[in-house]
């Protein structure tokens, strides 16, 4: 923690919860948290962003969306905490919801960062991590930890793919495009996901019909193109999001691919 004309700053989530005294998920209260931190919530109608804030070196006010859900607002206090902890000095931000579904590997993106701040925050390492070990990989599990977090889908399954205990990928194709995607930490990083949709997979069907959903069983080389990866399988699990969005869970539950790289 550092002070800075008596506003805190907590880089790290898990040090703000650890002085609050907060160890379980139902007592992490964001508004409480943020009013801790004197960053003062509002929630009010707001058009074209899910939220913003505006702040100098020791207060902020943090505008949320009320036409958002419940789980959406919680996330938007976390992201515009984020930018509070990392970004003060700047006058303000406006967050639209495009910022929030910028995730991946670019570590210095200020939203990306934002994000990432919001689903430590929401969802602890220290408290996350229990519940998913021996929890299968797929968007069942997802939504069990959605209700136990008050959560929104989409940081779920990014926390659960990195923090989970087994070799996986989250992968987010827009119009059949790999859009980005995140990586279990048994996954090697040379493991890529394929940069254009294969017709073999579930996600694939789910892009071209009505279904909003669809798992099972695909040969690795429908996800990535690893030499001789036509040898091997892995769980799918794809989600249609609006028209032409898909969030496909990837899960190598037969580890033989990932211990023959490494």
């Amino acid at each position: 923690m550092v002070l800075m004309n008596s506003a805190p700053i907590y880089k790290d989530p898990e040090d703000l919860l650890l002085d609050l005294g907060i160890t379980k998920p139902e007592e992490i209260d964001l508004l409480s948290i943020a009013q801790f931190c004197n960053a003062h919530v509002v929630v009010q109608p707001l058009n074209g962003i899910e939220g913003r804030i505006i702040g100098n070196a020791s207060e902020a006010f943090i505008t949320v969306n009320a036409n958002s859900s419940p789980e959406r607002q919680r996330f938007s206090i976390g992201h515009e905490l984020g930018h509070w902890m990392y970004d003060r000095g700047k006058p303000f931000f406006n967050c639209a919801s495009s910022d929030f579904k910028k995730w991946g590997i670019r570590e210095l993106d200020p939203e990306v960062r934002a994000n990432k701040y919001s689903a430590n925050l929401i969802m602890p390492t220290s408290m996350f991590v229990p519940m998913t070990r021996r929890e299968p990989i797929n968007f069942a599990t997802v939504k069990k930890l959605m209700s136990i977090f008050n959560s929104t889908l989409m940081a779920t399954a990014i926390r659960l793919v990195e923090q989970g205990p087994y070799p996986s990928m989250l992968v987010c194709t827009v119009a059949g495009k790999r859009k980005w995607f995140c990586r279990n930490k048994v996954l090697p990083t040379f493991v890529w996901p394929i940069e254009n949709l294969c017709m073999d997979s579930f996600a694939a069907e789910l892009l071209k019909g009505l279904q909003k959903s669809a798992n099972g069983t695909v040969g690795a080389d429908s996800w990535v193109t690893l030499k001789g990866s036509e040898d091997y399988l892995v769980f799918e699990d794809s989600i249609k999001i609006g028209n032409k969005t898909i969030l496909s869970i990837i899960w190598w539950k037969d580890e033989s691919q990932i211990s023959a790289l490494v």
